[in-house]
Formats: structure tokens, C-alpha cells, sequence
């Protein structure tokens, strides 16, 4: 087993022992956005999302040393993933939707050495 898949691994344990239940890493649906198709006919555009529940995901607070342009601080959070426990690769417009039924969009994705974990700049809808 290489470096990489055990810190994989070892990511994937920390959101375990962080708990679902009543825990800090409750259990979200991720909602990969489908891409867009223009129909002529009916002159709309539509998308085909895939949802993904039951992943393990932490919500937090961007940091002041953290803060920048993109920023909001009365909307934005940092999601936190652990790169095992989502299915996808993670986009921008994509969605998490959290256990109590907010909705949040992927703004950026700000990455970590190693690939282990997946922190997106999420914006509530």
C-alpha cells in the first residue's frame, strides 16, 4: 500500500470517528450538476444531476487569515471531505446539501497535498 491511499485511508477514518449521528461530520447528499443541454423546441435548457447520500462531510467557518476577495462571511462555509467518501471529483455549481436541508453551491475548490481530502468554498443558496 502506497503513502498516498493509506493517508486516503486514515482521512476517510478521521470523518468515521468524527460520528454521523449528532457528530461533527453529519452526513450530506452531494449533487454532481449534469451538463447542460439547450432543447430547441421548448427553448429551455436542461440538466441531468446525479445525487450522492450519506457522505461524511465537516461545515466550518472560514478563518480571518483565511478570508479573501471571493469570501462572504454571512454565506460561505469550507466543506470538508475526505477524498474516499465522495465518488465524484468535486466541481464548481455542483451542491451539498446538509442533513438539516440547506443547500449550499461549490464556489472553488481548494485543494490539500496528498489528495485526501477534498475543502470546497461553499456558498449558501
Amino acid at each position: 500500500m502506497g503513502f498516498k491511499s493509506l493517508l486516503q485511508q486514515q482521512v476517510q477514518g478521521v470523518m468515521d470517528i468524527l460520528g454521523q449521528d449528532d457528530g461533527l461530520a453529519p452526513n450530506c447528499v452531494y449533487v454532481q450538476k449534469g451538463s447542460r443541454a439547450y432543447d430547441t423546441s421548448t427553448r429551455t435548457y436542461s440538466s441531468v444531476d446525479t445525487s450522492y447520500p450519506d457522505v461524511p462531510a465537516v461545515l466550518a467557518k472560514f478563518s480571518i487569515e483565511e478570508m479573501d476577495d471571493e469570501v462572504i462571511s454571512a454565506t460561505d462555509l469550507k466543506v470538508i471531505i475526505a477524498a474516499l467518501d465522495l465518488p465524484v471529483l468535486p466541481k464548481t455549481q455542483d451542491q451539498v446539501v446538509t442533513d438539516t436541508g440547506e443547500t449550499y453551491n461549490v464556489e472553488r475548490l481548494m485543494g490539500v497535498p496528498g489528495d485526501s481530502l477534498y475543502i470546497l468554498h461553499v456558498r449558501k443558496v
